[in-house]
């Protein structure tokens, strides 16, 4: 045996613990969220800094790695970068997602792309709405599917979403539909008859404004069922009257609307003001100035409301509004009672909400509720505007209520439309 293994075993020594990874104070964080900053990040910099340093080194002693590696990511990048190009504009290569009623009743959801525009999808300065993207509401509501709109600014764009299954349905007009690969997707035209096409082409928007589906989707012979039946044709017309955008086209009108242009500024200020309040659009509260009194403060009607926002004398009095005839009571007035009914009809979809607010301002909200009731009792639902509207229309002849209405609405749409088209293009 020799001397060493006789030796005994010396005890570990208090004075000499296990060395450990130095860490100085100031590496630690303090605060809040120092227990993570410590044990989470801290480690993964320290390793991170320490990969780094051993890639340097081994960049120094291997140089000739790093040139074949980069220039194998260059090749890499030159072949794959258009590989997927070409995939993804390519219908016959991506892999294509066949929609049919199936499958879009399954999700509840009805994808739609569009091409942005007048007698599609209106879609400026925080007002979105359009003939088409209407229709496309109530073919989806019809459905029992909520719709989702994919916009695009041109036809292509649309089509090539079709191609590649990424929509259930396009809309555009059908005069963009120019290749022949194009030309064989099965369409199905809003407008049904030559009647319709020229109740179309009168109120201003495209007649030739078509849905467009895949080649081997069921959907658009499911909507040219709906489109063509009877009572929606009766209520296409009526939605095609909201959206008629010649209003103005009357040189008589377009003259009276640019004064008021010209007279806008001395109440703007007011406007701006009550519309920062209240939350609103303050080109909404000058057309609704505009549609009530031309901005006239000292207009009275023969039923007793004055002023600029033409407040009833109940009205004003509950808005804290002291004298009618005063333009930025009045403004205000409007403004806070606007605010009100925006409150009382928060169970409309947004997209339509505006319409049934300004109806609500117009003949009063229990008026409103109580043809939304019919409504419902019908087997309609209340709460798109489409429903509502050609309600007015169809009952007109016996109340003069609904005949006012309807030209309330209308026509603050389409000075709305007007005013944020001339204010974005001053």
């Amino acid at each position: 045996m020799s001397q060493n293994s006789q030796l005994p075993k010396r005890d570990k020594s208090a004075y000499r613990p296990t060395p450990k990874r130095v860490v100085f104070r100031r590496d630690l964080e303090t605060g809040k969220w120092a227990w993570i900053k410590n044990r989470l990040f801290f480690p993964i910099q320290t390793h991170a800094q320490a990969l780094y340093r051993k890639l340097e080194g081994y960049r120094q002693t291997h140089p000739q790695y790093y040139v074949r590696t980069a220039f194998a990511a260059v090749i890499g990048a030159l072949i794959i970068i258009p590989a997927i190009g070409i995939i993804q504009h390519d219908p016959a290569i991506k892999a294509k997602v066949i929609r049919g009623i199936d499958s879009l009743t399954q999700n509840k959801v009805l994808t739609l792309a569009a091409v942005t525009g007048r007698s599609t999808v209106y879609d400026e300065d925080g007002l979105m709405h359009g003939f088409g993207y209407d229709v496309a509401r109530q073919y989806a509501s019809h459905l029992g599917v909520e719709l989702r709109v994919i916009k695009f600014d041109d036809a292509n764009a649309v089509l090539s979403a079709m191609h590649s299954g990424d929509v259930d349905l396009a809309l555009l007009s059908q005069s963009n539909i120019i290749s022949e690969q194009s030309a064989k997707l099965p369409i199905s035209p809003l407008a049904c008859s030559d009647s319709e096409r020229a109740i179309f082409a009168g109120a201003g928007i495209d007649a030739d404004l078509v849905f467009v589906s895949q080649a081997d989707s069921d959907i658009v012979s499911n909507v040219t069922q709906f489109l063509c039946d009877d009572e929606f044709q009766e209520d296409l017309s009526y939605l095609a009257k909201f959206h008629d955008d010649t209003l103005l086209d009357n040189a008589y009108n377009a003259q009276h609307f640019a004064d008021a242009i010209q007279k806008l500024p001395l109440y703007e200020y007011g406007f701006r003001l009550s519309a920062k309040e209240f939350n609103h659009d303050w080109q909404l509260l000058a057309m609704i100035g505009y549609q009530e009194s031309h901005l006239n403060a000292n207009a009275v009607s023969p039923t007793g409301v004055q002023g600029i926002m033409m407040l009833t004398q109940d009205t004003a009095k509950a808005m804290g509004v002291k004298n009618r005839n005063d333009a930025a009571q009045s403004i205000r007035g409007g403004a806070k009672y606007l605010s009100q009914l925006q409150s009382q009809f928060q169970d409309i979809p947004e997209v339509d909400r505006l319409w049934f607010v300004l109806a609500a301002y117009n003949m009063g909200p229990n008026a409103v509720r109580q043809i939304q009731s019919r409504l419902s009792e019908s087997g309609k639902d209340p709460n798109l505007w489409l429903n509502f509207y050609a309600y007015l229309h169809k009952n007109a002849a016996k109340n003069s209520r609904y005949r006012q209405c309807i030209t309330y609405v209308t026509n603050i749409r389409t000075y709305l439309e007007a005013i944020k088209k001339h204010n974005a293009n001053a």
